[in-house]
């Protein structure tokens, strides 16, 4: 799934744009505000980009059977999971 989101001058109304495997939706002014709402939230909670790829190098590790995929204390006090 992905999901476009427009934000124009006035006079023309926010647009979201959702794909996904049964298609494409198309979103205007209040509903298209909430999609917005909940990217703005996912924004905020993300991890940066660094700690992402610490992230995903231990995730890849653990995969591969290594004994360096252990969390960071860092990592593991911010409620993400090992």
């Amino acid at each position: 799934m992905a999901i476009l989101l427009c934000r124009m001058a006035r006079p023309y109304p926010p647009v979201a744009v959702v794909e996904h495997l049964g298609g494409r939706l198309i979103l205007e002014a209040d509903a298209a505000d909430r999609y917005a709402a909940a990217f703005d939230k996912l924004t905020e909670v993300a991890l940066d980009p660094a700690r992402s790829a610490e992230m995903i190098g231990q995730a890849a590790a653990k995969l591969a059977g290594s004994r360096s995929a252990q969390p960071t204390d860092e990592l593991a006090g911010q409620g993400v999971a090992a």
